[in-house]
């Protein structure tokens, strides 16, 4: 059986720096990248977080029989009417961010992975990138 495949989108001030597909073992491929962005954290300015969560992504049906088995080893898919609902984990690794006063909170650079469905899904992923890391 061939490898997972992993979706890794980086991205800095609103800007997609990265946007690939990798195989690999999805928690291996994880790791990995998380391991090579502490190179480019500035420990002195910001934290280094990982957020684990889980987004559903909405598929026509029929759904693809890799999509599927994917989903169903990391997350959960189910059926409303002529839709499949995937529940799938995502992490974002924050490796600059600045806190303000009370609640502020912002995101500079940051690099999402999850399981990769569909060009739909990556297209919305990468705007949420753009959207969380964009300059006030």
């Amino acid at each position: 059986m061939a490898g997972d495949r992993v979706l890794v989108i980086r991205s800095e001030e609103g800007k997609i720096l990265e946007s690939r597909v990798v195989e690999g073992e999805f928690y291996s491929v994880l790791k990995e990248v998380t391991r090579s962005l502490i190179d480019l954290w500035d420990a002195a300015n910001s934290g280094f977080v990982v957020l684990k969560d889980y987004k559903v992504f909405e598929a026509p049906l029929p759904l693809d029989p890799e999509v599927y088995d994917l989903v169903r080893r990391y997350g959960s898919p189910s059926r409303k009417k002529d839709k499949a609902l995937l529940t799938v984990p995502v992490y974002t690794i924050s490796y600059d961010y600045r806190e303000g006063a009370g609640e502020q909170y912002s995101e500079r650079k940051l690099c999402i992975v999850t399981l990769y469905l569909d060009e739909t899904q990556k297209e919305l992923l990468e705007e949420d990138a753009k959207l969380i890391t964009s300059p006030e």
